[in-house]
């Protein structure tokens, strides 16, 4: 695995957009041996398959870009609307329409044809029947995906249909038509999928048992020049010689089998981090207790852990979620984190940049320091009350996950405290736990990044956050007395 193999796919998969869920993983695609390559004239190539409309760039023909930009041009490759069997379609009741895909890639077998013995990548269908409808070699589809060209069924308003946004244009049913093609593929056990509007290509991925992913191929980007990489990628990824002539591992089947089985081990390795998040963090709220409570502050941690079901824990577990959930929400943009004011005193990214160089700068004292917690709850409270400061927007969030009344030792409260919020007097009173930045950063570390690189939770779907979640349960914490 090559450092510019990593640089290109997290390149072009930072330009392709919206993603949404685990589509390919970098270490798949860069394993794969797939080089960061623009070869000369491809461009020429894509612009050639693209027109101006009133909405933009647009392809001119969805299935004339498979067969020449793509390759899919041998006999048997792409099996049309009217070839396909009857089976390959869904009808939804709900919205009394019937979905079927415009052209199917048939998973083949093919050979190289002989007439020509200087072809690069000339095929022809061992079995047109077998192509069309019957079942491949090892018991599976005899299609490796299904294309829905919009244009097979919206007609001229193709351009302004939206992937995302609920539509009637392809036929009664009011559904988005990536969710429409999804059903399809659910219904068919055919896990890939591309779709396109002819303004944007996008290829959904839905295996069996597991949540759904897709990604976008944007022809505007493509057709710029910062845009290289994302058409190196459409052409190294899906072109017909890695479907036909690579291993089976390396073709875009293998590779998004592969990217979801490293995705499942991420997820294990994660938990088992996570999890240590969670020892730290116990480690820091002892030492803190032990440093509040003397004289005349009370004891909230003897008072937490002497509360049933398992309070003090559950109160722990809630800090981490909280910060799970917000690093997935700053990498999703789903808060403000372009506001100045939002990345400089609230975001925990933010945070966790400026207490790593703390620590590179002044490792020995780090147990002394003790600013990072008290960052945490205000950035906690600011999820729950929500903050209106200036340009700065961030709505309430509230529900139970960060009450700041749910886990009172949270900010060093008893379990009957409820939290001061609107008077300034009471407010002032609190005395948080003084958690160490030491503490606060070893925590924020075992979240941030993973075997060495800055994990992106952009890529973890809500399915892997919640198995992470899942594995910290069932734990309980005993205060032990000493011999």
């Amino acid at each position: 695995m090559r450092d510019a193999d990593i640089r290109f796919h997290k390149e072009w998969l930072g330009l392709a957009q919206p993603i949404e869920g685990l589509v390919f993983s970098v270490p798949a695609l860069a394993d794969a041996q797939i080089a960061p390559k623009v070869r000369a004239g491809i461009a020429a190539e894509l612009e050639a398959q693209l027109e101006e409309t009133d909405e933009g760039l647009a392809l001119r023909d969805l299935r004339g870009f498979f067969e020449t930009f793509l390759g899919y041009s041998g006999a048997g490759m792409l099996v049309g609307r009217h070839e396909l069997p009857e089976d390959l379609s869904f009808y939804a009741p709900e919205g009394r329409q019937q979905i079927r895909p415009s052209f199917a890639i048939a998973r083949g077998p093919f050979e190289e044809a002989a007439d020509d013995p200087f072809a690069e990548f000339e095929t022809q269908a061992l079995d047109s029947a077998a192509s069309a409808g019957a079942e491949s070699p090892d018991g599976g589809t005899p299609f490796l995906a299904v294309v829905w060209d919009l244009s097979s069924d919206a007609s001229s308003a193709v351009l302004g249909i939206d992937l995302d946004k609920s539509e009637t244009e392809t036929g009664p049913w009011r559904y988005p038509p990536t969710a429409k093609l999804e059903r399809l593929l659910r219904h068919t056990g055919i896990p890939i999928g591309f779709i396109s509007n002819r303004r944007e290509l996008r290829v959904v991925y839905a295996p069996t048992g597991e949540s759904s992913a897709h990604l976008t191929f944007r022809f505007k980007d493509l057709a710029e020049r910062a845009g290289r990489p994302l058409v190196a990628a459409l052409e190294l990824i899906f072109h017909a010689k890695r479907t036909y002539q690579a291993g089976a591992e390396f073709t875009f089947e293998g590779l998004l089998r592969e990217s979801r089985q490293r995705q499942a081990d991420v997820t294990k390795d994660l938990a088992a981090q996570v999890f240590e998040a969670v020892e730290i963090l116990l480690e820091g709220y002892e030492h803190a207790a032990a440093r509040d409570c003397v004289g005349d502050r009370p004891g909230w941690l003897r008072a937490a852990l002497e509360e049933p079901d398992d309070h003090f824990y559950q109160g722990i577990l809630s800090v981490v979620l909280r910060l799970v959930f917000t690093l997935y929400a700053e990498d999703q943009s789903l808060v403000p984190v372009q506001h100045r004011t939002y990345a400089e005193h609230l975001s925990v990214l933010g945070l966790y940049e400026r207490l790593a160089d703390d620590a590179g700068a002044h490792p020995e004292s780090m147990h002394l320091r003790f600013g990072g917690y008290g960052r945490l709850i205000a950035l906690f409270r600011a999820m729950f009350l929500g903050v209106e400061h200036d340009e700065l927007r961030l709505p309430p969030r509230r529900g139970k996950l960060f009450d700041p009344s749910a886990f009172p030792f949270l900010e060093g409260g008893l379990p009957d405290w409820t939290a001061a919020i609107t008077l300034p007097e009471e407010r002032a009173e609190v005395h948080l736990p003084s958690v160490s930045d030491d503490v606060v950063y070893r925590v924020l570390h075992r979240l941030v990044v993973f075997k060495g690189q800055r994990l992106s939770y952009r890529s973890l779907d809500v399915e892997q956050i919640g198995a992470v979640y899942e594995s910290l349960m069932g734990y309980h914490v005993l205060r032990v007395g000493k011999a």
